[in-house]
């Protein structure tokens, strides 16, 4: 026998439990699709279709919530919603939203790209790591990476000279500077690049 109760209200959303244990946020518009009442018993498949046709509705409603804030990459969407929702009703809910255009792996690396190497100042190396983090495939994230226009050691002279040109006047500083933007994901060749012009520059 399975007996379902109705907990806490969260906005539309109710707690739902199944003999005593927790099952959910079930939507009011589930509940009353499927005449879920507190303290009553149903039978498995009832129970089954409930939770599946709940659980689609959740995934949707706290997709379109996640996406309402920020962009996502599909993997990242997913691993989201996973922590709520079962794997397939994840996947089935992100193709949703690509179908709405609310998520575009392309356009999402493009920007992500941008951001970190023209706003973050960060390396190569560094940003194709952040973007996999993110779960953008290796060949999206090269491309997007590709299509920004930017000189590595012009970005790495640019930022010395606002924030480190006094620390080239010996070795141990220099080497932390070095440090710095090795930590950026930049190539130790830019970044000697980079220090030899500027130190160009203080002796002109």
């Amino acid at each position: 026998m399975n007996i379902i109760n109705i907990g806490k209200k969260r906005g539309n959303y109710y707690n739902i439990y199944l003999n005593n244990n927790f099952i959910g946020l079930f939507h009011i518009e589930t509940i009353k699709q499927f005449q879920i009442k507190d303290g009553e018993s149903y039978d498995d498949l009832h129970i089954q279709n409930f939770k599946h046709e709940g659980q689609i509705k959740y995934a949707k409603d706290r997709a379109l919530f996640l996406l309402s804030y920020r962009d996502y990459s599909t993997k990242e969407l997913i691993q989201k919603l996973q922590k709520n929702v079962p794997l397939e009703i994840a996947e089935l809910t992100a193709e949703r939203m690509k179908e709405l255009n609310l998520i575009d792996d392309k356009k999402f690396a493009k920007n992500l790209a941008s951001k970190l190497i023209l706003n973050k100042g960060r390396g190569l190396k560094r940003v194709l790591y952040e973007m996999q983090l993110k779960g953008i495939d290796r060949e999206v994230a090269l491309e997007a990476i590709g299509s920004i226009e930017f000189n590595s050691v012009d970005q790495i002279s640019e930022t010395i000279r606002k924030k480190y040109i006094d620390k080239l006047s010996d070795f141990k500083s220099k080497n932390k500077v070095i440090a710095v933007f090795l930590r950026k994901g930049h190539s130790y060749n830019d970044i000697k690049s980079a220090i030899s012009i500027v130190e160009q520059e203080i002796e002109n």
